[in-house]
């Protein structure tokens, strides 16, 4: 009897011993199925993201073929070289304009400042004022054309 319930001990023990590697075997599967559903689950996010980049691809497409359309409807692409080249030239000649305007500027300046010296000049009444006025503008050389002024005959006399 004792030998029974020794062998029915030592069977109970193996079973548990199996029963134990039978759970570890388990635990073992369930590990590695939740390591593949996570895999699985990276996966699906990365199909995702290329069907993400897929739509955006096709949407980028979808805009050139419209944009190639619209530089056919203009007349193509030399078409579009042609009014870029003009656009170009439109703009140096502003800058050749702008530049023109600028020297014209420069010009109007200088003649203001002329007539409004020769309104001075202008106001001169004597020989004395001529003197003065020489003199003051042009320093030594004004005394020298006053005396030159003074040489040269007058064509009322």
């Amino acid at each position: 009897l004792v030998e029974q319930a020794r062998l029915i001990l030592q069977d109970v023990n193996n079973v548990r011993a199996e029963s134990q590697n039978i759970l570890l075997t388990t635990e073992n599967y369930l590990h590695q199925s939740q390591q593949i559903q996570q895999e699985n689950l990276a996966i699906y996010a990365a199909i995702d993201r290329y069907n993400e980049n897929i739509d955006n691809a096709t949407t980028i497409l979808t805009q050139l073929e419209s944009i190639k359309s619209e530089i056919d409807s203009i007349g193509g692409l030399e078409e579009v070289r042609n009014l870029l080249q003009q656009v170009d030239n439109t703009r140096a000649d502003l800058r050749n304009s702008n530049a023109q305007l600028s020297f014209l500027q420069g010009e109007i300046r200088e003649i203001q400042y002329l007539e409004n010296y020769l309104q001075d000049f202008g106001r001169v009444r004597n020989h004395k004022q001529l003197r003065q006025f020489l003199t003051q503008e042009l320093g030594f050389i004004g005394l020298i054309v006053y005396v030159l002024h003074l040489l040269t005959p007058n064509r009322k006399r």
